[in-house]
């Protein structure tokens, strides 16, 4: 120990030349002793200065994360990941910037939703750069068809799904582009021709054909597939590609109960020569036939049992579009009634007698006067179709201010409330004193109501031209395919049925949300990258104002932006897509210019 001490003391005496301190006088010796001493102080000092500003830097440390888990409990997710992405990467240099994948995921949200406005809140905060956003982007790759990573996807994702949480419905309709060709220099080919997926031909794509997947009970929502094509889908395409995205989404794991649409020629015609072959098959194998469903064979030989309910709000809006032109017969507790549309004029034009004392201030020119009614929308419709509206008309007609026969036209209006209150609720409780717009029970009144509908659509018919009309009959499909919805899923522990989810309504927000993110009239081009942009929004951008649907409730896609792209890492299968005689599926020239 003396050795080791002498050691550590060698350094203070050869300062002054003195190799021991024996050789030093008393005096000497007297402040060498002090010298250590305070040399001793200043190590234990040293060494609890450090330990201090150790545990200072671990107070510090603690404080921030507890600060940040703090007010992370007050925040959504996606505020609480910025909030910590600021934190941690603003004070680093740019290149020496590193972010997750959920912060590149949520930055590549916010950049696909508005350009510009990525640029200035990457002025304002620390984000990743566009380079970086692109390069996730081009990994990813969406085109006509099913895409494979979303069906991979569906198959994890459906797994953490209880077992009632998986009945869903398919919806399919077409929106319309603006033809024209284009060349995509990414993927180098020629937009802009009729493509279903498997087939590609030299005609000019003015429509685009979308399927997607909507739960019943739990709100989620996917598109699957879509398609260009000219003018309407065929009806036997339709039935191929609807063939297809039932077979490929029963795969998932997910359980069809449904198909929605709306009254398009093609799309009726489908339905029905699906019925025909469901019929056909069960006569041939000597089984027993229901008309309320037709069965779609899956790829392990069984057949899954469908119903298709025709859009609701769409069946509205045709009954007030038809009554405009034609009057409507129909019997109601054994009374022949006749409505017309002159007497909601009449109405309406009594109501503005007074401006400042109006009954029914929701009604304006666009609801009533024929030549400026907006034909499209539903809004429009229902809210004619109304119960103020009939106990208004019904308290005019009684005092002869209208005329007297314009009582028929109020009990329309009141049959049609009812009854699209029934086929449109989405809350559980009575909200307004609408019983009708609530969830369907065993003991609700929605059942009666139906049953008496039924009998009055029966004997309804349009009169004064002679033009057929089928929305009637769809009318008593749509109500026969939720009678037997509610059986089957009430078999299967479902207690509650909530109407609102089997509409088009979803779909109808989601063509919506690719106007506006790209243009109001989008080409193929246009409707492509739209698509695929939605797709990686998760289909979280807002309700739009003017669009011709409700908002839409539904969680978001099944699909999750980080699955999506570690799904698309993985090599996909060779395309097996047929073309036109004399169009290559690519040209591959760097000189070709449209």
């Amino acid at each position: 120990m003396k050795l080791k001490s002498s050691k550590k003391q060698h350094g203070v005496l050869r300062e002054i030349g003195v190799t021991n301190s024996i050789q030093l006088t008393p005096r000497c010796r007297n402040f060498y002793n002090i010298t250590n001493m305070l040399l001793k102080k200043c190590r234990r000092t040293n060494s609890r200065k450090n330990l201090f500003k150790d545990r200072l830097n671990a107070a510090e440390k603690f404080t921030e994360e507890y600060v940040i888990g703090k007010h992370s409990e007050k925040m959504t997710a996606a505020a609480s990941m910025f909030m910590r992405l600021q934190i941690r990467e603003t004070s680093k240099l740019s290149r020496g910037r590193r972010f997750t994948m959920d912060e590149k995921m949520l930055s590549l949200s916010l950049y696909k939703r508005s350009p510009k406005c990525y640029r200035m809140l990457s002025m304002l905060f620390t984000l990743p750069s566009k380079r970086t956003l692109n390069s996730i982007l081009s990994t990813v790759v969406i085109s006509t068809g099913i895409c494979p990573s979303i069906i991979s996807v569906l198959k994890e994702n459906v797994k953490n799904l209880k077992p009632s949480e998986k009945f869903c419905s398919i919806l399919f309709d077409e929106v319309c582009l603006s033809s024209g060709l284009s060349y995509d220099s990414v993927t180098d080919q020629i937009d802009g021709f009729v493509d279903t997926g498997s087939n590609k031909s030299q005609n000019i794509a003015d429509h685009a054909l979308v399927f997607m997947v909507r739960g019943i009970k739990k709100k989620f929502k996917q598109p699957i597939a879509y398609s260009f094509c000219k003018g309407a889908t065929t009806q036997h395409e339709l039935i191929r590609q609807l063939k297809q995205v039932i077979q490929c989404v029963s795969q998932c794991g997910l359980k069809i109960v449904a198909t929605i649409s709306d009254q398009g020629s093609a799309n009726v015609g489908a339905i029905k020569i699906l019925n025909q072959e469901t019929r056909s098959y069960c006569i041939k194998n000597d089984l027993p036939y229901d008309d309320q469903f037709y069965e779609i064979e899956l790829e392990n030989n069984e057949r899954l049992k469908l119903v298709h309910i025709y859009d609701v709000p769409h069946l509205i809006k045709c009954i007030r579009n038809n009554l405009i032109t034609k009057n409507l017969v129909f019997t109601i507790d054994n009374d022949v009634k006749c409505a017309k549309w002159s007497h909601l004029v009449d109405l309406y034009n009594e109501d503005n007698a007074i401006p400042d004392c109006k009954m029914l201030p929701r009604l304006t020119d666009q609801h009533i006067i024929p030549d400026k009614i907006l034909k499209m929308k539903v809004k429009n419709a229902t809210q004619v179709f109304s119960q103020r509206v009939s106990s208004t008309m019904n308290f005019l007609a009684s005092r002869n201010i209208i005329s007297p026969d314009a009582q028929h036209t109020a009990t329309l209006c009141l049959f049609f409330d009812k009854l699209f209150d029934s086929l449109n609720g989405n809350f559980d409780k009575v909200v307004d004193g609408k019983i009708y717009r609530t969830s369907v029970k065993k003991n609700s009144p929605h059942h009666q109501l139906w049953a008496d509908s039924l009998k009055v659509l029966s004997t309804m018919k349009f009169v004064g031209k002679n033009v057929s009309v089928p929305t009637i009959r769809n009318w008593m499909t749509t109500i026969r395919a939720f009678q037997t919805l509610y059986k089957v899923l009430g078999s299967k522990g479902i207690k509650a049925l909530l109407p609102r989810n089997l509409n088009q309504d979803s779909l109808e927000c989601f063509f919506g949300a690719i106007r506006n993110v790209g243009s109001a009239n989008p080409n193929c081009n246009a409707f492509t990258s739209a698509y695929k942009t939605l797709v990686l929004n998760n289909l979280v951008s807002s309700h739009s104002p003017g669009s011709n649907c409700e908002e839409d409730f539904a969680e978001g896609s099944l699909a999750s932006f980080k699955n999506l792209f570690m799904f698309s890492k993985t090599p996909s299968p060779p395309s097996d897509k047929i073309i036109a005689a004399d169009l290559p599926l690519t040209i591959h020239n760097s000189s070709f210019i449209i």
